[in-house]
């Protein structure tokens, strides 16, 4: 079976049966199926491509090149001209080269002294720096299934597998939420993840109403716990490492 038919059948059962997936992969099921390393790797790249795309897109906008071609509809001549206007004001020794608003910055004070960084530098080096943080995250979050349902006997690589098809699953929804400013569809995904986490977690830990509602949310609250930490310290060591690079 090629990749695109294993996709299409995974997309598939990702999205229709909650959690039966996981109990196929792990049936041994696995040749009509993308792995699961490989189905959460693609919603969460776009997903954080889709970020940085939007991060980029006011300077862009806003570039002296797209209001001049918004002027005179001419790209091409857009380009001549702003080119023009740069050679011109350098050549004259009395004008000042005309720079671009680079939008917000942010001051960081670091050994008592403050340095300015563009806001949408430190926001596009936050999201790269993030999305590895989370792929570091998905076996902590294996390991908070394996410790609530360490009595179900199950081997870690279990809970890891089901932790990459729910992540896959979130991540897929938040590629919308990437496309589309819109608050009424973060609540939206926001209570379609919570139900199909439940409905995962009922699929493939087969226990009752009460308890699967009692593991969610203590699910829910370590892992925020940890997702916060994660975004914190992100934020912490991006800002670092962007004063150390400007200090050198």
């Amino acid at each position: 079976m090629d990749v695109d038919a294993r996709f299409l059948q995974s997309l598939k059962a990702l999205f229709l049966k909650p959690g039966s997936l996981t109990n196929a992969y792990l049936k041994g099921e696995r040749v009509r199926y993308l792995s699961p390393i490989r189905l959460y790797l693609f919603p969460s790249v776009l997903f954080f491509l889709i970020l940085s795309l939007r991060a980029l897109w006011p300077e862009i906008h806003d570039s002296a090149v797209m209001q001049q071609w918004r002027e005179s509809g001419d790209f091409g001549r857009s380009i001549e001209s702003v080119v023009d206007s740069l050679s011109l004001a350098s050549s004259d020794s009395s004008s000042q080269v005309p720079t671009l608003d680079q939008g917000q910055t942010l001051t960081l004070t670091a050994s008592g002294s403050e340095m300015d960084i563009s806001a949408s530098d430190f926001w596009s080096s936050f999201q790269d720096n993030f999305a590895k943080i989370m792929f570091f995250l998905l076996p902590v979050a294996a390991l908070l299934l394996k410790l609530l349902y360490i009595r179900r006997k199950r081997v870690y690589l279990e809970h890891l597998v089901f932790s990459l098809h729910v992540h896959a699953f979130i991540f897929s929804l938040l590629v919308l939420t990437a496309l589309f400013d819109s608050p009424i569809l973060v609540y939206a995904i926001l209570i379609l993840s919570l139900v199909y986490l439940f409905m995962a977690l009922r699929e493939v830990y087969a226990q009752t109403i009460a308890k699967t509602l009692t593991k969610l949310f203590l699910l829910l609250l370590s892992y925020g716990l940890v997702l916060g930490l994660g975004f914190l310290v992100t934020m912490i060591t991006t800002a670092v490492f962007m004063v150390i690079g400007q200090g050198t």
